[in-house]
This record gives C-alpha cells, sequence and structure tokens, in this order.
C-alpha cells in the first residue's frame, strides 16, 4: 500500500463512486453478504478463522459462534436505518482499531463508505485477517468497496502520516490511547474507550434456553467485549436469585465444554483463586468449578474489582426499578449496551432507565453481539459526526 494516504483516500474514494451504488444498494449488498455467511458458515474461511485463533486467543469454536451472531446482527440491519444521501463533500476517514474482538471496525467502515467517506482502516494488531477477507468476497460479488486496510505500529512515522491526512479519525481503543491522540490531534478525534455491557433479568420463569441465551451473550469472544454482560441485575429476593446464578452457572459450564476454555495467564488465575478466597471467607454466594475457570458471584452491588476476564460474572438483586437505578447510577460512564428480558408492561421503563444511563443497544437474550451495522455507538449518528467541522 502506498504511504502518501492523500492519494490512497481519493483512490477509494474514486473506487467507490465508480460501483455507483446508491447509500442504501451498497449497505444491502453488505447485508445479502452477511446472511449468506451467517446461513452458510461453511463458507467461513477455515484458513482466517485459524489465523484469528492464533492472534486473539479465542477458540475456535467461540470465535466461529461470535461471527455468526454478529454477521448476523448485520445482515438484520433495519432498510429504514440506512443514510439515504451520497454526500458530496465527503471527509477522510481513518479509522484506528484496538479491542478485544474481531471486526470492530467492519460497521463505522461500511456505513461511511456507504455514504460516500473514503476510509482506511488502521487494523488492530491481533485482528488484522477479518476485515479484510471480507472486503475480497464483497469486491468479488459487488465491486470496489471504497474501504482499504493496512498494519501499522502506533508510534510510527507512517501511522502519524495517515492521521495527518485524515479528516476525521475514528479511534477504538483504551481510555488513555484515546486521551493522548486526542492532546495530539484535538477535535479530528472521535474516541470509543472502554465500555461493558449488563444484564437486566425482570421474569417470573425462565426456561432452559433463556439460561442458555444469556450465558452465550456472555461467554461469546471470552466475556472480552463491549456487548459482553459483566453482571445480571435480577429482580426477586436474594432466594430468586442465586436459583437464576446457579442456573445460569450451570448453562455457562455447558457452553465453556462446546466453545472451548479461556487459557487464562498466571497473574489472571492466582487473582481469580484469591477472589474465590476471599469471597468465601466473607460468605458471598459464590458458584465456581474446580479449575476457577468459570466463577458467578451473588452480592448486593457490583464490584469493579471483580471484573477478572472471562467467565467472571456477578448477579446482583434489585427489589424495584428505583432501587435498580441506585445501583446502576455508579456504573453509567462505563455501560454501553444491556441484555433486557422482561416480559410485562414495565418493559419501555426499564429501556429508558437503561438509555438515561448509557445503555446504547438494548437487546432480547442471545442477541447481545448482534448489533446492526447501524448501532449508533456513543448514542450518535457517526455520518453526523464525521461531517461536523
Amino acid at each position: 500500500m502506498v504511504t502518501d494516504f492523500a492519494i490512497q483516500f481519493e483512490n477509494n474514494k474514486s473506487a467507490r463512486r465508480d460501483v455507483k451504488l446508491s447509500p442504501s444498494a451498497y449497505l444491502l449488498a453488505w447485508c445479502r453478504l452477511f446472511a449468506q455467511l451467517a446461513e452458510n458458515p461453511e463458507q467461513i474461511s477455515e484458513s482466517m478463522l485459524n489465523d484469528l485463533v492464533a492472534s486473539t486467543g479465542v477458540p475456535h469454536n467461540n470465535l466461529k459462534a461470535g461471527l455468526i451472531a454478529q454477521f448476523t446482527g448485520f445482515a438484520k440491519t433495519n432498510r429504514d436505518t440506512f443514510p439515504d444521501i451520497f454526500l458530496e463533500n465527503t471527509q477522510h476517514v481513518a479509522i484506528v482499531a484496538a479491542g478485544n474482538i474481531p471486526g470492530i471496525a467492519i460497521a463505522p467502515a461500511l456505513l461511511l463508505a456507504a455514504a460516500g467517506c473514503p476510509v482506511i482502516v488502521k487494523m488492530a494488531k491481533a485482528d488484522q485477517v477479518l476485515l479484510p477477507w471480507l472486503l475480497r468476497l464483497f469486491e468479488k460479488q459487488f465491486g470496489a468497496t471504497g474501504i482499504s486496510t493496512g498494519y501499522w505500529q502506533p508510534e510510527s512515522e507512517v501511522f502519524d502520516q495517515l492521521l495527518s491526512q485524515a479528516g476525521k479519525v475514528i479511534v477504538f481503543g483504551n481510555d488513555s490511547t484515546i486521551s493522548a491522540l486526542k492532546m495530539k490531534w484535538g477535535k479530528n478525534i472521535i474516541g470509543f474507550g472502554h465500555k461493558f455491557s449488563i444484564g437486566v433479568l425482570d421474569v417470573d420463569k425462565m426456561e432452559a434456553h433463556d439460561y442458555h441465551a444469556i450465558a452465550k451473550d456472555t461467554a461469546l469472544y471470552l466475556q472480552s467485549g463491549c456487548l459482553s454482560p459483566q453482571a445480571f441485575f435480577v429482580k426477586g429476593s436474594n432466594e430468586e436469585v442465586m436459583y437464576h446464578a446457579e442456573k445460569f452457572f450451570t448453562a455457562l459450564q455447558f457452553l465453556e465444554s462446546e466453545f472451548g476454555e479461556a487459557d487464562l495467564d498466571t497473574g489472571t488465575a492466582f487473582q481469580r483463586h484469591a477472589l474465590i478466597d476471599q469471597l468465601d471467607m466473607l460468605g458471598v454466594t459464590r458458584f465456581a468449578n474446580a479449575t476457577g475457570s468459570i466463577l458467578v458471584t451473588l452480592d448486593d452491588n457490583f464490584f469493579p474489582e471483580r471484573l477478572l476476564g472471562p467467565f467472571v460474572v456477578q448477579f446482583i438483586p434489585f427489589a424495584n426499578m428505583k432501587a435498580l437505578e441506585l445501583k446502576l447510577s455508579a456504573l453509567s460512564k462505563w455501560m454501553q449496551g444491556a441484555c433486557l428480558y422482561n416480559r410485562n408492561e414495565n418493559k419501555p421503563g426499564y429501556k429508558s432507565l437503561l438509555s438515561k444511563h448509557g445503555c446504547t443497544y438494548i437487546a432480547e437474550p442471545g442477541f447481545m453481539q448482534s448489533p446492526p451495522i447501524t448501532w449508533e455507538n456513543g448514542g450518535f449518528d457517526l455520518i453526523e459526526k464525521i461531517m461536523e467541522s
């Protein structure tokens, strides 16, 4: 790839226009491709999957199930949310991908390219194969995408050159990285930092498939994405919530055997066993397997220090919506999404409360890893944000 990114941006812009697909037609073509892959998972390249397994550490079956869930969500994007205007005065957009799950740059790249913005993606170190593979599939069926990719070291001269020649830069990463880039590049940076998701359960009865669904939301990508629930707030008494926690623990054990166990480093394993000892000393209810690879706790409040990697999940009782709001108020700055399971007239109230506290994606059990392409991550319209001066 040429290092004069201004030329690459213009090449991408011309290629996207030459395809002559309207924004809606462009995204519809992508939806068809994602549906094809989700419905025929044997078409997902084993070579690409094996490369991702090696670079991310996510077991093969877990990774493939996660991609199928992701592709399913993209395929079902509501057509009414597609942009309908091809922008004339487009920004050159660089996307700096980081984070813990593959494909984090896919949705914003497609959305912006649909509207006519030329896009260059600096891929994450652990994921340099998924997006290029998808772009090749699309180009074979539908033509040029207007998107190009590469990997450059974050501290390198060529990385600085990319950012200097972009009109806007979308950054996925930790909060300190985003702050450092904003210090250097100012208002051109649109950052998506550290977030996590939760579950809210308010139902009289849950069936085995319900526990399987919320366990799957948690298990995919080893619970490491911003849409992976780290805690479930459950309406009911301690005894009722303990029952749900135990059923969830059983479902998560089954999925771990199906998807593969996380490979914990020595430090994380030590912290986890130390936490189990501490919980036992304090008399906190918990469910854990012999290796400590799964730990489900029951306590009155959320504890950030218990975010210790894959399959550590907190169950927290609440009595009513007011009590839930008090528990959520301390988490608002970290909230990204919520798995909401409620069958009664309170659902709109729960959605309003969760949105108030930062959740921009609220899903039924089993669909946390399936947001649409047009999901307003961060609570804003990305195209409008890009076009702001």
